[in-house]
């Protein structure tokens, strides 16, 4: 079997097909393998998924079957059929539908061979009439319509309790986008409207429904009663394990066309002032890239006559404090979508207290509640007394713009205080809040080991991609936020794993994740709950101390330098990052209008900087001829997340192009730093 693929990829047209195709006949040729004996596979590119205004992908692989086998006598052509339906697999009748319409088509004009799951495929006389049309449209027409009125079909065939629905035309244009949204329905169609005599381009033929919308309601109603209701019917749905990670970003995707289009509509509604009621800085949380909640946020903002610092999506904390005291702004406004990054959350309000910040913070997203809300606001304090009044848990996007608006009226003080008792009482409802925590035995540690170990100064290495270990379970699960129910159902597993592959080959391809790491082992010892580190080619000079904190496990409690002899010992270091590039790369695919591939390639890009760090401490602990050793990060328990700055200056983290902040967060943030004990005791928790 030959593919049609060449350095830049599978060929995607039926000229580039035959032109490889051609290639690789000829090559064949020069050792004596006759063309008869070649399979060429077309490949196979998921249905409805382009781009590119005009492609058609199912119809290029179709066309390219005759020209193929037009090149020389004998020569056969092959297909794997699975990614012609690559995201179906919740919907087994859709894709049974699709493969089957398409691999009789191809039949018909010479395919010889296919790579197909037979649950998936049936003669397409076994299949109904009406559904085996509807196919056709799909596969020949690219009409989105017929592949909507096939997905219903299909749901219906599960038991799914659904309003059946062929098209969106009988709903009124404002309830079209929204419905639209919720589905994740992108139409891809560059064009430009003429709105109240002026032209505006757009990317997605959602914005002609847009455009009819706004003759119905007014663009804060629809925002209001449409697309805010769309964004929490999805937000409700993610929450439930009803629709995926990717699906809410190809909804973002169509949620930001429109939004786009809105703002310019008010913009041009709004006399040019700077007569602002007042100033929020607005942004996504560090490593954390969706944007779909925070751009409605600062549109209603914007339109209720407030000045917007948008920071954007990944911001590192401190830039939250930075801009705010710059800008004099009157509150911070955090988005989150994942649980680990809403996390952030408590350092930003953290870092306020210790720099004196003291203006009103908003969170929301998908992982915040009330709960979390009172968790980040006794951040950093002292007992519940000191907890931070103006922490407001907002739901929605309009609850943002109705608290910035008692605040900034007369009745600024009674809201904070009667926020600050929701707070405490939710804190006190929390399981275990005041549960005095449990005095744990001090873990006894022995120095009777018996190893050598020699110390090396920092070394860098860059690593190709298919040098490391990815666990693709961890990938998936953790950081593409797939449930773990779903890897039961094999079809689940397989599309997964394609898009795995896809994106594992085309960031080694186009250089998108480029991996490195700089680790050493270094001379120390123990100094009371601190580790002193020396230079490795000069052990009696001091280069600085990592302080330690208590970690409580089940029955004792310890501390990382509990592990180090206080006379000598060795610790390894190491600082890994997944690319410079990666961040780049990842907003250039999202601004292309791909934010599922943009949050895919970072969730790789994450994952192999983790997995990267796994295979260096094993690689320490090589070169220190041991089989023990426990992996510490700052920002998890043992260790405050500031001693990254002692780690990456030890390490020299520069020179893989690494940065750090003030606050011992990365820049990238696919990095990550550790120090390696090797005490055979040494453990986790």
């Amino acid at each position: 079997i030959a593919l049609a693929a060449d350095d830049e990829g599978p060929a995607v047209t039926s000229e580039k097909k035959y032109e490889i195709a051609q290639k690789l006949v000829n090559t064949a040729a020069k050792y004596n393998i006759p063309a008869s004996q070649l399979l060429i596979d077309i490949n196979a590119f998921p249905i409805g998924s382009e781009s590119e205004e005009g492609m058609n992908f199912a119809v290029e692989s179709l066309n390219s079957i005759e020209m193929i086998k037009s090149i020389a006598p004998g020569i056969k052509t092959s297909i794997g059929a699975s990614n012609l339906t690559n995201g179906l697999a919740k919907k087994p009748y859709m894709r049974k539908v699709l493969t089957s319409v398409f691999l009789d088509e191809a039949r018909k004009r010479g395919l010889d061979a296919a790579i197909v799951n037979p649950n998936h495929y049936v003669p397409v006389n076994s299949l109904d009439k009406k559904d085996y049309e509807i196919g056709l449209k799909v596969v020949f027409e690219k009409d989105m319509d017929a592949y909507a009125e096939l997905e219903e079909i299909a749901l219906v065939k599960k038991g799914k309790t659904t309003k059946k629905r062929s098209s969106y035309e009988d709903l009124r244009p404002a309830a079209k986008v929204s419905e639209k949204i919720k589905d994740g329905f992108k139409s891809r169609k560059p064009g430009a409207i003429v709105y109240e005599g002026e032209e505006y381009s757009y990317l997605d033929a959602i914005v002609e429904d847009a455009v009819l919308a706004l003759k119905d309601v007014s663009p804060l109603d629809f925002i209001n009663d449409y697309l805010m209701e769309a964004m929490n019917v999805l937000g409700e749905r993610f929450a439930k394990g009803e629709a995926s990670l990717p699906h809410l970003l190809k909804a973002a995707d169509i949620m930001k066309e429109v939004m786009n289009f809105i703002e310019w509509v008010m913009r041009g509604d709004q006399p040019e002032t700077s007569d602002f009621k007042g100033t929020i800085v607005l942004g996504t949380v560090y490593q954390d890239v969706h944007s779909i909640g925070k751009d409605l946020t600062k549109t209603l903002f914007e339109n209720y006559g407030y000045r917007v610092v948008d920071l954007g999506v990944q911001v590192p904390l401190e830039k939250y404090i930075e801009t705010a005291e710059k800008e004099n702004a009157d509150a911070i406004g955090m988005s989150a979508l994942l649980v680990q990054t809403s996390n952030h959350m408590l350092s930003v309000v953290k870092m306020m207290r210790e720099k004196g910040i003291n203006i009103p913070v908003f969170i929301g997203g998908a992982p915040v509640n009330l709960k979390h809300a009172a968790s980040v606001a006794m951040s950093g304090a002292s007992s519940i007394a000191d907890i931070k009044k103006d922490v407001f848990y907002c739901q929605t996007a309009m609850d943002s713009v109705n608290v910035i608006g008692r605040l900034m009226g007369a009745g600024r003080q009674e809201t904070i205080e009667k926020n600050g008792a929701v707070l405490i009482a939710a804190l006190e409802k929390a399981k275990g809040s005041n549960r005095k925590e449990k005095e744990l035995p001090r873990k006894k540690v022995s120095f009777d080991h018996d190893y050598k170990i020699e110390a090396f100064s920092p070394k860098i290495k860059k690593i190709k991609i298919s040098e490391i270990n990815i666990r693709e379970k961890n990938l998936f699960i953790t950081n593409w936020k797939l449930k773990s129910r779903d890897f039961k159902n094999d079809d689940f597993l397989k599309d997964s794993r394609t898009d795995f592959y896809h994106w594992k080959d085309r960031a080694e391809k186009e250089n998108l994740i480029g991996p490195v790491s700089v680790s050493g082992i270094f001379p120390c010892r123990k100094n009371k709950d601190k580790i002193d580190i020396f230079d490795p080619d000069n052990p009696q000079k001091k280069l600085t101390s990592i302080s330690t904190v208590i970690i409580k496990g089940r029955s004792e409690e310890f501390r990382i330098s509990d592990f180090i002899d206080e006379n000598s010992d060795f610790i390894g270091l190491q600082l890994v990052t997944a690319g410079t590039q990666v961040e780049g790369n990842v907003k250039k695919i999202t601004e292309k209008g791909d934010s599922e591939g943009g949050f895919l390639l970072n969730g790789l890009a994450n994952r192999i900087a983790e997995d990267l760090a796994a295979d260096t401490h094993k690689y320490l602990k090589q070169k220190a001829g041991v089989e023990g050793g426990t992996r510490y990060s700052p920002g998890y328990p043992g260790m405050e997340i500031e001693e990254n700055i002692k780690i990456y200056n030890l390490l020299s983290g520069e020179r893989i192009g690494v940065e750090v902040t003030d606050s011992g967060e990365f820049l990238p943030s696919c990095t990550t730093a550790a120090l390696v004990c090797f005490h055979p005791q040494a453990k986790q928790g």
